[in-house]
């Protein structure tokens, strides 16, 4: 059995995590790069389209705050993946003036087969750590993510 380091906090082992942490990303954006570049999507698309599934419903507004860009940057981006097939815009039927946003079909289906190259990966990697590691894994990224990042966005009737 491996004792716990109680000199985590120091700036070494910090750093050696934040390293860690970006490899990481690197890895489980990489699994799913070369597909997405075949169906013309880019990282930028993966993320904000994995998110809009994961909350249909959403307003480009919740979205840009979500993702950390400007609402423009959003606006541009859902414009393209609208045109492409990918998203559908609906009214809301909270307020007229706002939009929502889901997957169109097609998206869906693009966002399905690269999450599920993802998932074997995240699979094998907490298979091999255990439950309990998993659990901490857990508990630091929710630390790390702020409290808007965590709550699910607001879901509208379909």
């Amino acid at each position: 059995m491996v004792t716990a380091n109680p000199l985590f906090l120091r700036d070494t082992e910090v750093d050696r995590s934040l390293e860690l942490i970006l490899l990481a990303e690197r890895e489980l954006a990489g699994q799913a790069m070369p597909l997405a570049r075949r169906h013309a999507l880019s990282a930028a698309d993966v993320r904000l389209m994995h998110l809009v599934a994961k909350r249909p419903g959403i307003t480009p507004a919740e979205l840009a705050r979500l993702l950390g860009v400007t609402k423009q940057t959003v606006s541009r981006q859902v414009a393209a993946l609208s045109k492409g097939g990918h998203l559908e815009r609906r009214p809301s039927t909270v307020d007229s003036r706002k939009v929502t946003l889901r997957l169109s079909a097609d998206g869906q289906a693009r966002i399905d087969e690269l999450c599920e190259l993802q998932r074997r990966r995240l699979r094998l990697a907490f298979k091999r750590a255990g439950a309990d590691a998993v659990e901490g894994f857990r508990r630091v990224l929710m630390a790390l993510t702020d409290d808007g990042a965590r709550r699910p966005g607001r879901q509208e009737a379909a």
